[in-house]
């Protein structure tokens, strides 16, 4: 169960992704980057057909990797997770067919078969079709991940091997995000530093980090899964494998949270902090965990300072202002939240041109752009609000299937957390049901439905779910 030391663990993995990150800016063009994660995949092939397990904790680790790595082939981005889950996909199905394993409905799985049946009669009514099979295929991937993902994490080997993976990819990619930062601050240039221009402090007078992701609200939404497990299993007092110095992993996840400077993901945050506050009272309101708690913000606040004071006179004004909205007249973020109120309108118009079926999945960008033969240059524009785009899209039908998956999900988890006496289970009941509300508030701010650690999120707490209610027979 993963007995390998830490560092040489983070040591060889900072290495297999330096190589490829490395490879992709110095041969953007080139065959290199698909080679090495071909090789990579390859490699893992073997094992994880044997015991798909494997390919859950890969997939695991490689979650935040939106971005970073990717190779371009056949006109199509080519994404380490992707391939990962594919191959994990792939096994488990194999595993289906030979009987090795059975197949487990859960309760949530009604809800998500209509949506996918919605979504799937709306692809074929779209007036984009060729986009909405597209945008259709990959959340029926999306979907397909969460559902091995809640067959695979239902016994505590798996678990707590999980838990040291995610240690570490948590900490290659805080690192990474952390010398985005500094990188960009001291004036490395973003083909080094992996920063899209448009998040440099060129733009906005200080860097937003986003590491491996695609945009720094994608990180932040990550981020609520490794902090709502973490936190859980500090609450509820479990010793789950964590090396020493994880205390200072843990206040650089929470900073790196903050340096993403993600207002929805701010939104998200008081969500999470409501939730905890509510399932572990108990043991939030103690001297000991309020005084950890005093220090640890006292420790995030101070480096938080430390920084900016560095970063320019003004940068700690300019950080304030944007995330207030208070620059909304005359920035940037105005355009952002002016442009976010005018799709929402647009959205409520699309949906009543189809109210029960929606316009078809991914078809909003060309709906408001009156269906162009070819996409822009820029990309089609999204609602950037989950649930207007999911009502525009697929319907009342689908957005009222997704509802009901949400609240079948969450009843039963709070069951099984109601009857749970056992630590780990406890704390990660805890964690996971926090870190799903945060992002589930966080979906107000953007919408992409297949991003892949959405429905990972989703099967890790089904998974603890159904364990815990087996466990303690209810």
């Amino acid at each position: 169960m993963l007995k390998v030391p830490f560092p040489l663990i983070l040591s060889f993995i900072g290495i297999l992704i330096a190589l490829a990150v490395g490879v992709s800016f110095l041969f953007p063009e080139s065959i290199f980057p698909i080679l090495i994660g071909a090789g990579f995949v390859l490699g893992l092939s073997a094992a994880v057909l044997r015991k798909p397990e494997i390919g859950v904790l890969a997939l695991l680790f490689f979650l935040p990797f939106e971005r970073l790595p990717t190779a371009t082939l056949f006109n199509y981005t080519v994404k380490l997770n992707h391939a990962v889950g594919l191959l994990t996909l792939f096994a488990w199905g194999m595993h289906l067919l030979l009987g090795r394993t059975h197949f487990t409905r859960p309760r949530t799985f009604p809800w998500g078969l209509v949506l996918t049946v919605a979504l799937g009669v709306s692809t074929y009514f779209a007036q984009n079709r060729e986009r909405a099979i597209a945008v259709f295929l990959f959340i029926v991937f999306a979907q397909l991940l969460g559902q091995v993902v809640f067959h695979l994490m239902q016994n505590k080997i798996i678990v707590r091997a999980a838990l040291r993976i995610l240690i570490v990819s948590s900490a290659v990619t805080v690192i990474y995000a952390l010398f985005q930062f500094a990188g960009d601050m001291v004036g490395i240039p973003s083909q080094i530093t992996g920063l899209d221009p448009g998040y440099t402090h060129a733009v906005f007078g200080f860097p937003r980090v986003h590491a491996f992701s695609k945009e720094p609200l994608y990180f932040a939404n990550y981020l609520f899964i490794p902090l709502g497990i973490f936190t859980g299993l500090i609450l509820n007092r479990v010793n789950f494998g964590a090396p020493k110095g994880f205390g200072v992993l843990y206040i650089a996840m929470i900073l790196t949270f903050f340096l993403t400077l993600s207002r929805g993901a701010f939104v998200g945050a008081a969500m999470f902090l409501i939730v905890l506050s509510i399932l572990a009272a108990r043991r939030i309101f103690t001297t000991k965990i309020l005084l950890a708690t005093f220090w640890g913000i006292a420790i995030t606040l101070g480096l938080f300072l430390g920084i900016f004071s560095q970063a320019g006179e003004d940068s700690l004004e300019r950080f304030v202002s944007h995330a207030t909205i208070s620059d909304y007249r005359v920035t940037r973020s105005g355009e952002s939240v002016f442009g976010r109120l005018k799709a929402y309108g647009q959205a409520i118009e699309g949906w009543q041109t189809s109210p029960v079926i929606g316009i078809g999945p991914g078809n909003f960008g060309p709906y408001v752009e009156d269906y162009p033969d070819e996409s822009p240059a820029t990309g089609w524009d999204i609602v950037n609000n989950q649930y207007l785009e999911l009502l525009a899209e697929g319907g009342f039908v689908s957005l009222g299937a997704f509802l009901m998956f949400i609240i079948v999900m969450f009843v039963r988890a709070l069951r099984a957390y109601h009857f749970e006496t056992d630590s780990l289970r406890g704390g990660l009941l805890v964690g996971l049901v926090a870190a799903s509300a945060a992002v589930l508030v966080q979906l107000n701010f953007f919408s992409t439905l297949y991003i892949i650690h959405l429905w990972v999120l989703f099967g890790l707490l089904g998974a603890i779910t159904t364990w815990s209610l087996r466990e303690t027979r209810h």
